[in-house]
């Protein structure tokens, strides 16, 4: 579970790529409730986890 403070106010369930797989409800069409354009694509949890890992190997983990 990632907690995200800031997210560019924009306010919206980031399906995992097996939910996406999977289909129904929070694939194909809980975005339409945040006015946003089409479902996310099936590499979207990657790229966040990667970004994430990155952006801890920079910082460094705090404790």
């Amino acid at each position: 579970l990632w907690v995200v403070g800031y997210s560019n106010d924009v306010f919206a369930y980031i399906p995992s790529a097996r939910v996406l797989k999977e289909g129904g409800y929070e694939a194909d069409r809980s975005m339409i409730y945040y006015d946003l354009p089409g479902p996310f694509a099936p590499a979207i949890e990657a790229k966040i986890i990667n970004v994430i890992h990155k952006l801890v190997r920079r910082n460094g983990r705090r404790t």
